[in-house]
């Protein structure tokens, strides 16, 4: 098969077409992941965060400036329960007792929530960080994909002329030809 200007520019441009194409499939499956690290974000983390503040709000109690060591306040508080277990105050002291139990577990459930959240950030930057990447390609093959288009035009014009002149040429032949008959 022998390959002609016209082929050849058919082919470059198909190929530039499929490129532009390919590169449009990657942005928008990059942008599609993103979408879903964004709506993880939003449901997953914010709803582990509420449930921190309001654990947060239990952990005042404990915290006042009568009772500033937890471990102690339990301590008086299971002796109440042994001591007295028929008291009015049983269900209070339980209360407290399980708060405090509450803000230990709570103190494990931060550290791995900041965890969760610092990982949640970085994989969050570094989406951002390959969705500008993306944005950057996208943007040189536009350019590329415009400057290659300039020159094939270039190309198409010179062809165009030199087309004319060979068709100019060969009528000038023929008169000759014929001239010489």
């Amino acid at each position: 098969m022998k390959l002609t200007i016209y082929r050849k520019l058919l082919l470059s441009y198909l190929a530039m077409a499929f490129l532009t194409v390919l590169a449009s499939a990657y942005a928008i499956f990059s942008l599609q992941q993103l979408n879903d690290l964004a709506y993880r974000i939003i449901n997953d983390d914010f709803a582990v965060v509420d449930r921190s503040k309001s654990l947060l709000d239990g952990v005042a109690l404990l915290n006042l400036p009568e009772r500033p060591d937890p471990e102690k306040a339990r301590l008086i508080f299971l002796s109440l329960i042994r001591r007295y277990p028929q008291s009015r105050w049983r269900p209070a002291a339980e209360a407290f007792i399980r708060l405090i139990d509450e803000r230990d577990a709570f103190g494990e459930m931060s550290r791995l929530d900041r965890l969760l959240i610092d990982k949640t950030r970085t994989e969050r930057l570094r989406a951002l960080q390959e969705n500008d990447h993306l944005k950057k390609v996208v943007r040189e093959l536009t350019e590329k994909l415009q400057s290659e288009t300039a020159a094939l035009a270039q190309e198409n014009e010179q062809l165009k002329r030199d087309i004319q002149r060979l068709k100019d040429l060969e009528i000038e032949l023929q008169k000759r030809e014929r001239m010489l008959r």
